[in-house]
């Protein structure tokens, strides 16, 4: 004989009221109201960073160490010292390092002069970075007068 099995569907689904301890909306103040308990710190976030992606300091020092060079060897140190300190095979760093080094071999061979790698681009930071404070540079409108 076989039994019949309960159902695996919640109980809302058949349209049944669940009655629970907690009256309507307690949720909503109890989310409401959550306030963080153990503060995140700077530097936390930061060892938290490195430790996740210990890849993206070398490849960033690659991309400074890039700027001063001023042959293809030089490129190519650069290169292997990023190797070696952890950045990653065919990462864009090094995609750009070596479309730099194929840039100074045809310059080199057409006599023109070295081309330079750009650059990074390091963030602003600080408060609003990019947007003048509220009120600065603020006048007021001038008004059209067609009888002058």
């Amino acid at each position: 004989m076989v039994r019949a099995r309960a159902p695996t569907r919640p109980a809302w689904q058949f349209g049944q009221l669940i009655l629970t301890p907690t009256p309507p909306g307690s949720w909503l103040r109890r989310h409401a109201t959550c306030r963080q308990k153990v503060p995140i710190s700077k530097t936390a976030i930061q060892t938290a960073f490195v430790s996740a992606l210990p890849f993206v300091a070398p490849e960033e020092g690659l991309e400074d160490a890039l700027v001063p060079c001023e042959d293809p060897k030089a490129v190519d140190a650069a290169i292997a010292a990023a190797l070696a300190a952890g950045a990653r095979p065919g990462c864009p760093a090094i995609d750009a390092a070596e479309k730099l080094k194929k840039e100074m071999a045809k310059a080199a061979k057409d006599g023109k002069p070295m081309p330079k790698a750009k650059p990074r681009k390091v963030s602003a930071g600080g408060d609003k970075p990019g947007f003048g404070l509220q009120g600065e540079g603020r006048a007021l409108g001038k008004v059209h007068d067609n009888s002058v």
